[in-house]
């Protein structure tokens, strides 16, 4: 059996598992660029205040950009739990808000 590029890839995918939400992601309807920042957001990749700290990025001012709140600005903060947030998801999605108060733990 010699090997190919074409059977080592095939191999490959067929050994990868596909999260459901992503694979939905890419098949909607809408800018790849939308597509992108969804797909860092679920994968908690988004430039925010604690990932540039990991990052050994120096960041003078820890506050919240959304609320000014002295708080490391993480994904879930800034999307979930930051008082911002929280006014954005009651007018957008009413009936999913309260998933997202501060005392649920997470946020999905």
């Amino acid at each position: 059996m010699t090997f190919t590029v074409a059977k080592a890839y095939k191999i490959l995918i067929r050994e990868t598992t596909t999260i459901p939400a992503i694979a939905w992601l890419w098949k909607a309807c809408t800018q790849l660029k939308h597509k992108f920042f969804f797909w860092l957001l679920i994968n908690n990749m988004l430039n925010t205040t604690e990932l540039l700290r990991r990052k050994n990025f120096f960041i003078q001012d820890y506050r919240c950009v959304m609320c000014d709140e002295y708080v490391l600005e993480t994904r879930d903060r800034l999307f979930f739990h930051c008082d911002f947030a929280q006014i954005c998801w009651k007018y957008v999605c009413p009936k999913w808000s309260p998933l997202c108060r501060r005392d649920s733990g997470s946020a999905y």
